[in-house]
């Protein structure tokens, strides 16, 4: 059965996907990651770093930045307020996107992205600080607006992670306050086959829904909870880390429901990993010891 998505722009999607795998063949896992809860930073130099890959380095970092001032207009003191939010790509990673000017200022553009649009190497990709909104304002009163992520609601961003010469494509999925207050990430996903197409808001290897996807898995103090769909009759492995990629737990042929309690672990936020040979499915949870 066909992979059915709810967004009524996604009418055209199997056949898209369909035609945009045929021209971009070759063998691919896509791996999604659906962060519980949902990472929210903003205030005066929030910052936040996130490791897309699982190999212990950090490949992209996340701002929002808000100062307070005043200037001088006609002898009398003016105060603004910038509030700013936008990432980078760290390393040789890049954004989709490109380089633009304005008022002889140049930055990186991140395109917003629709669901369903393909991220693959004919895009236009570059590295660098992307300004996703900008807000100034004068006297508490609204002044000047950029940025094309400012309110921007479950927005797909495209990137790719580089691994020597070759490329591993991926999309994520935010959301940005209208006013560049803070920035959500949501969940995001990669393929981690080499120069490999992804579609935004795919989460599994085919077009054909895997049912790994309709996994259950949560957490409640120091333990883990994991159900299977009935529709999986296969085998699948779980594996949990921490943030940095170090392994923590493995089990290489699961139940169809099964709990972890991890006691001997320091409290915080750790990946869950269930795969099978075709998909693998990961969910950020929080542990407390």
């Amino acid at each position: 059965m066909l992979k059915i998505y709810t967004d009524k722009k996604l009418h055209y999607y199997a056949a898209g996907a369909a035609a945009f795998l045929a021209l971009h063949p070759g063998e691919a896992n896509v791996v999604y990651v659906d962060l519980d809860p949902d990472v929210t930073i903003g205030g005066e130099g929030a910052f936040y770093s996130l490791n897309i890959d699982g190999n212990g380095g950090d490949d992209m970092a996340f701002t929002v930045y808000s100062a307070t001032g005043y200037i001088t207009y006609y002898s009398l003191p003016v105060s603004f307020t910038v509030k700013l939010a936008g990432l980078a790509p760290l390393g040789d990673n890049e954004l989709l996107g490109n380089m633009t000017s304005s008022f002889g200022y140049t930055f990186v553009y991140a395109h917003k992205l629709e669901v369903g649009e393909g991220i693959n190497s004919e895009d236009s990709f570059t590295g660098g600080y992307a300004t996703l909104a900008l807000n100034i304002s004068v006297f508490g009163f609204p002044y000047a607006q950029q940025g094309a992520w400012a309110g921007a609601e479950m927005g797909y961003l495209g990137f790719r992670i580089a691994d020597g010469e070759n490329w591993h494509y991926g999309w994520m999925r935010l959301s940005v306050a209208e006013d560049a207050s803070s920035l959500t990430i949501h969940d995001y996903a990669y393929d981690d086959a080499p120069d490999q197409a992804i579609f935004t808001g795919q989460e599994a290897t085919e077009i054909f829904e895997n049912p790994l996807t309709k996994t259950t898995v949560y957490s409640f103090g120091n333990t883990v909870f994991v159900a299977l769909p009935e529709a999986f009759s296969g085998e699948a492995g779980l594996n949990i880390f921490d943030l940095a990629g170090h392994l923590v737990y493995s089990d290489k042929n699961i139940g169809q429901t099964m709990s972890v309690a991890l006691d001997q672990i320091a409290s915080g936020n750790y990946f869950v990993e269930i795969s099978d040979n075709s998909f693998t499915y990961r969910k950020q949870v929080h542990l407390d010891n």
